[in-house]
C-alpha cells in the first residue's frame, strides 16, 4: 500500500525510504508481466539500512491461462473478473493474485502465473463448477473453492458461474 514505480527501460528501479521513520516491515511486490511471474518478499528497515540495494531479481517465466466463464445454460458471462492465486503462499514466489476482467463473449486471459497451485475465484458470481483440470480444494460453510496447476490446464478452461 505505498507508492507504485516503474522500472526504467534496463530493469532498473529505486524507491526512496528513510529506515529510522518506518516501523514493522516492507513488503516488496514485483508484478508480473507478460512471459514472467512476479515475486513478493519482506524486508525489515535494518535489512534497509544495512543494504539499500535489492541487487539483481530475475523473474521466472510465468504461465498463461485462457478460458471462458459461463452461465449455468452454457451463455458467456461478462461483468465480472476472474482472480487466481498462489493456493499456498509460502512455497509461492508471487503471493500476490492476478485479476482480469471478463470480455463480453465471456473469454478471459492471465498471464504472469508462477507454475504452483492456484487458486480461482470469480468476481462478481458464485462459481458452481471449473472443468478438468480444476478440482475443489476446499469447502468453508457451502462454498466451494476450485484450484488449477497452471503447468496442466489447457487453454480453454471453463468456468460455470451463477451470477450474484
Amino acid at each position: 500500500h505505498g507508492p507504485t514505480i516503474k522500472t526504467d527501460d534496463e530493469g532498473r528501479f529505486s524507491v526512496m525510504v528513510s529506515a529510522s521513520e518506518v516501523e514493522g516491515s516492507f513488503s516488496v511486490e514485483i508484478k508480473p508481466t507478460e512471459g514472467t511471474t512476479g515475486t513478493t518478499f519482506r524486508m525489515t528497515p535494518a535489512d534497509v539500512a544495512a543494504n539499500p540495494n535489492l541487487g539483481d531479481i530475475v523473474l521466472k517465466p510465468g504461465f498463461t491461462v485462457r478460458g471462458r466463464v459461463v452461465d449455468e445454460s452454457g451463455n458467456p458471462v461478462s461483468k465480472v473478473h476472474v482472480h487466481i492465486q498462489p493456493k499456498d503462499f509460502k512455497t509461492a514466489d508471487y503471493r500476490a493474485g492476478v485479476t482480469e476482467q471478463v470480455e463480453s463473449d465471456g473469454t478471459f486471459v492471465l498471464n504472469g502465473l508462477e507454475g504452483v497451485v492456484q487458486t480461482i475465484d470469480v468476481f462478481g458470481a458464485t462459481v458452481v463448477k471449473v472443468a478438468d483440470p480444476a478440482f475443489i480444494r476446499d469447502t468453508t460453510g457451502n462454498r466451494n473453492w476450485y484450484a488449477i496447476d497452471p503447468t496442466k490446464v489447457n487453454n480453454d478452461l471453463v468456468i460455470k458461474v451463477k451470477k450474484d
